[in-house]
């Protein structure tokens, strides 16, 4: 039988450890299970070091992962996850393009807080007013 599938990209900071990045890929695939569908949740490191290098690095890279097709012609990743605690956490210029790019395309941008597991879906991306890379914007949550 035929299951649908869901790939999520996980936007982690570059930093973080490995260890806690494979912790939150594991509790994330429970919680963005449905009935009938597949999960896959794809952290940013991973993905990168399968693909940047023959895309041409960082930047061709970057503006892939919202839009990039598989050879199917299906989407790489149907909707972004940005782990945080923060209700709208700063966030560098990389994964601000990351998101914009998503939402660009209509995909499914959430932050998730995996103290609580809950989630919020992103409204849109804010620039802050100072040209810092890494605290290059802020994410703003859909108000309830």
């Amino acid at each position: 039988m035929f299951q649908a599938q869901a790939r999520w990209f996980l936007a982690h900071r570059k930093d973080e450890d490995d260890i806690q990045i494979d912790v939150w890929c594991n509790q994330l695939k429970p919680l963005l299970t449905s009935p009938g569908w597949e999960v896959d949740v794809t952290a940013g490191r991973d993905d990168y070091d399968l693909r940047a290098r023959a895309m041409g690095g960082w930047h061709r890279w970057c503006e892939d992962v919202g839009v990039g097709t598989n050879w199917n012609n299906e989407p790489l990743f149907h909707g972004i996850i940005i782990p945080t605690s923060y209700p709208s956490p700063c966030i560098g210029r990389a994964t601000s393009n990351l998101v914009e790019a998503f939402l660009r395309e209509k995909k499914y941008a959430f932050l998730w807080c995996p103290a609580t597991q809950k989630f919020r879906q992103v409204s849109h991306v804010e620039e802050l007013p100072d040209d810092n890379w890494q605290a290059w914007a802020s994410l703003i949550p859909v108000t309830e």
